[in-house]
């Protein structure tokens, strides 16, 4: 009898422990993640995690990392709506459960490993099941990309990359859609399992082994508690039911502090897809993908077609913007007031095949809509990218599963007309100086605007605006230059570009430059800004203006114009980061200069977010910049205020209220010889 006191009471402490750590280690890691920022209704990001994941039962938040790509973003989210589809979460808590009362268990610790890995590599073939299987190498680069190699202690926590990463990989690419008749056997098999081994026995069978009818209706009603409570989880789940496919590949981020001569955004910024919580088309057709701009507009593509979604206060709205069935994988993306998405041209309704072939648009404003033109015409298509007025579409091989080639090219659309039911390069001299001239007008009336006047016709882009103040519209062409040059890129048809305005080119060189054609007034000039992304995300802005019949080169900028504010004074505005102690953002003006756009000079610089870190050791600060005067300061909650323009020195703020400035030389603190980040524990730490 003493024994199984003891034992009682070694099991119930197992109990409590395996509860107490699971709990102490939630509650850290929740604490870890209050400094995650929240970029849209259920979605959040944070460098404080070792790979994406969901957190919460009945109010699941995706935490992702910075700086994914838009593909992995997609697969991600993808993944995690399917863990909250199937209720992944509580299964995992409920399995949990077992083996919290069953610790002593060696054979049920294998099967608790085995099934938190077997519900990543069933959530794995449901996203394939949904994204294809064509498109397995993809997502098994993502898995790679963001593997943690760790299994998470926490029994209600989904991570993307955690658990045996080369088992899923392997289960991945040998991935197959079931036939449908495997399907079928499957669930015929199942159901006589069920008949044959949980088939009730008679009254009498069961009376007599001990139970009571009381006790089989007591039975019965828990079992309906059960159900009800998870019937109550999945509808809180619906949070993650429809996260769509990753990222609008342009939303209207930028577009607020931007206008256009043509009514389209001028800006092609990157909106994510935030999660829409019982939205359906109204005859309930599936869901094959959402994207969502920034501005809370979202779109989906439904059997039926595709539908725009916008919300007004408690209000939602869903207009049908393209009616027919668009595919299962359209990829849809927006940019400049139009969606494009991958569809068959040649569909007709119940149809039993299926190819794409073309990138086909619809306008937002008009819902007009278009096929993009493309070299090869009726080629089966894999995929596209559409960056800044680039389309980079993919083509399949002749094997099934293969990709033979792609073809970049400068976005154009036929048919698009600009004045008297005329194209662009149709225009007559009188018309083209009549366009032109209004355009120019608009411009000089919003000082403080960016423009987007590009006009995409086949491999060029074309404008018209008085340029010199004459009076005259001058002619503005943006072009692949003529001369082929044996380092362009295959995939970048404006590597090397020719700028014409009016009767003067030059020829340009840019990494991943934009066929977009952007230009503002300052100081009575009018000034073209082209773009580029650089070699590796690093972005800048090029600057021309146009006197006596010559184009004049204005400036650069390392940074992206569409991101930047233009002041009625002349004055161009970016906030940028900046690594001194903390990445932060510091405010940069230019001004022109003689003609030529040139920083203004700043002896300090402001930082813009103001975030609290925690000072670890007492600190000397200085009076003033360079002066020998100090004053300690002890460990508590600081503020970094200032820097000057060396990056040498930061104004401090401390929590006491007293502040000083600190010295910094490479990421250390000069009075203790450490690096800042053995000083300074917070978010976005630098050094």
């Amino acid at each position: 009898m003493l024994f199984l006191n003891v034992g009682a009471y070694v099991w119930l402490g197992g109990t409590i422990l395996l509860w107490g750590t699971a709990a102490a280690s939630y509650l850290l890691f929740r604490h870890r993640l209050r400094f995650a920022i929240k970029l849209s209704e259920g979605i959040y990001e944070t460098d404080l995690i070792d790979s994406p994941c969901v957190v919460g039962l009945f109010a699941p938040r995706v935490y992702l990392l910075p700086n994914l790509t838009a593909q992995q973003r997609e697969h991600i989210l993808l993944h995690e709506q399917m863990h909250g589809k199937y209720l992944d979460q509580l299964w995992k808590l409920l399995s949990y459960g077992i083996i919290s009362l069953h610790w002593f268990n060696p054979a049920l610790w294998l099967l608790f490993r085995y099934f938190q890995e077997e519900l990543e590599k069933a959530c794995d073939e449901r996203v394939l099941a949904k994204i294809g299987a064509e498109r397995k190498e993809d997502y098994s680069e993502s898995l790679l990309a963001l593997a943690s190699g760790k299994r998470h202690g926490l029994p209600s926590l989904i991570s993307f990359g955690q658990g045996n990463t080369k088992s899923r990989i392997k289960r991945i690419l040998s991935y197959r859609r079931p036939l449908a008749i495997v399907t079928v056997l499957v669930g015929i098999a199942a159901f006589l399992v069920c008949v044959t081994l949980f088939t009730t026995p008679r009254a009498e069978e069961g009376l007599s082994s001990g139970r009571t009818a009381a006790d089989d209706s007591t039975s019965v009603a828990d079992s309906k508690t059960v159900d009800g409570s998870m019937a109550e989880t999945g509808n809180s789940d619906t949070n993650m039911a429809d996260y769509g496919n990753g990222y609008a590949a342009n939303s209207s981020n930028a577009a607020n502090a931007t206008s256009t001569a043509n009514g389209t955004n001028a800006a092609s910024g990157n909106g994510m897809t935030a999660g829409i919580s019982g939205l359906n088309t109204e005859n309930g057709s599936d869901i094959y993908q959402t994207i969502g701009t920034d501005d809370g507009v979202f779109y989906q593509a439904c059997r039926d077609g595709i539908y725009r979604i916008t919300s007004e206060g408690t209000d939602t709205k869903q207009e049908l913007i393209y009616k027919g069935f668009p595919g299962v994988n359209p990829q849809m993306t927006c940019f400049e007031g139009k969606l494009y998405f991958l569809t068959d041209k040649y569909y007709s309704e119940n149809a039993l095949d299926w190819d794409n072939n073309t990138v086909r648009w619809v306008n937002l404003r008009t819902l007009e809509t278009g096929d993009v033109p493309l070299e090869e015409e009726n080629r089966s298509l894999s995929g596209f990218t559409l960056r800044d007025g680039i389309l980079i579409v993919h083509y399949y091989g002749e094997e099934p599963g293969t990709l033979s080639s792609f073809q970049a090219m400068m976005l154009w659309a036929e048919g698009e007309t600009v004045m008297n039911g005329k194209g662009i390069a149709e225009l007559t001299n009188a018309e083209a100086q009549q366009f032109g001239l209004q355009a120019t007008q608009t411009i000089q009336q919003n000082h403080s605007a960016l423009y987007n006047v590009s006009h995409r016709i086949r491999n060029r882009n074309m404008a018209y605006l008085d340029m010199d103040g004459d009076g005259k519209a001058e002619k503005i062409v943006l072009e692949p230059s003529a001369e082929t040059k044996p380092d362009t890129a295959s995939d970048e048809p404006l590597r090397y570009y020719r700028l014409q305005i009016g009767d003067d080119a030059l020829e340009g060189y840019g990494y991943s430059m934009a066929n977009t054609v952007f230009a503002f007034q300052m100081n009575g000039q009018m000034l073209l800004a082209l773009y580029e992304d650089g070699p590796s995300a690093d972005p800048c802005t090029y600057f021309y203006r146009y006197e006596n019949g010559d184009i004049k080169e204005a400036g650069s900028m390392e940074t992206d114009i569409r991101r930047c504010s233009i002041s009625s004074d002349g004055i161009i505005k970016r906030s940028l980061w900046k690594e001194i102690v903390q990445t932060d953002f510091i405010e940069v003006c230019w001004r022109l200069e003689d003609g030529i756009l040139t920083e203004i000079p700043q002896e300090t610089y402001d930082f813009l977010s103001g975030n609290s870190v925690e000072l670890l050791e007492a600190l000397p600060l200085h009076e003033d910049i360079g002066s020998s005067g100090t004053f300690l300061i002890q460990p508590q909650q600081v503020i970094f205020l200032k820097t000057t323009a060396d990056w040498e020195w930061i104004l401090l703020k401390a929590q006491d209220g007293s502040q000083g400035w600190v010295h910094i030389q490479d990421f250390e603190v000069v009075e203790l010889r450490k690096n800042v980040m053995d000083v300074f524990a917070g978010r976005y730490m630098a050094g």
